[in-house]
């Protein structure tokens, strides 16, 4: 220790004192002083590089975390794709993880990602379900229509020839009527 401090000082106290050691009070003042100051003076670099290197690790947090849940945006969207009428769902299901993500946070999951983008995909099957069964009664409507103008248009053409008009038990029942 006393090397130490002898070193410290940059031979500013020499270490022969010969046969009797004067002040040796002052000489042990000295060191526990030193001992203190140069504890305290470490402690606060060690405090000052400790904050530096959390700062910066703080920084690039932020960052490394956006980038790792960009990554397993890219790896699920890439890896569930539908053929067909789907086609790419990835970016319609998006703003459903990002709903989830302000509710909780850092706390974002692949699992939780793949349900959030099944349940989107199950919406939008339901919706195709539900828009197929609109266009086959639409298609019912029109075969329908198309039976009546066909009727239509031979009562009218066997009217207009002279014929029979309407078949037996189909006259009008309206008054004034020929």
């Amino acid at each position: 220790m006393l090397s130490v401090y002898y070193f410290m000082t940059a031979g500013g106290v020499k270490p022969d004192t010969g046969d009797v050691a004067k002040y040796v009070w002052y000489l042990h003042a000295m060191l526990i002083s030193f001992s203190f100051i140069v504890s305290i003076i470490l402690l606060n670099l060690l405090i000052s590089i400790m904050s530096g290197t959390y700062a910066e690790v703080k920084k690039s947090a932020e960052k490394e975390w956006r980038l790792l849940i960009a990554r397993d945006v890219v790896e699920i969207d890439s890896s569930g794709s539908f053929g067909g009428p789907f086609g790419r769902l990835g970016p319609k299901w998006i703003p459903l993880s990002k709903d989830w993500m302000k509710e909780n946070g850092h706390k974002l999951r692949k699992d939780q990602l793949h349900k959030a983008r099944d349940a989107h995909i199950n919406n939008i099957k339901a919706q195709v379900d539900e828009t197929k069964e609109q266009v086959s009664d639409i298609k019912q409507q029109i075969l329908s229509l198309q039976q009546d103008m066909r009727d239509l248009t031979s009562m009218l053409l066997a009217n207009r020839n002279g014929g029979g008009g309407l078949p037996p038990g189909d006259e009008p029942t309206t008054a004034g009527g020929r």
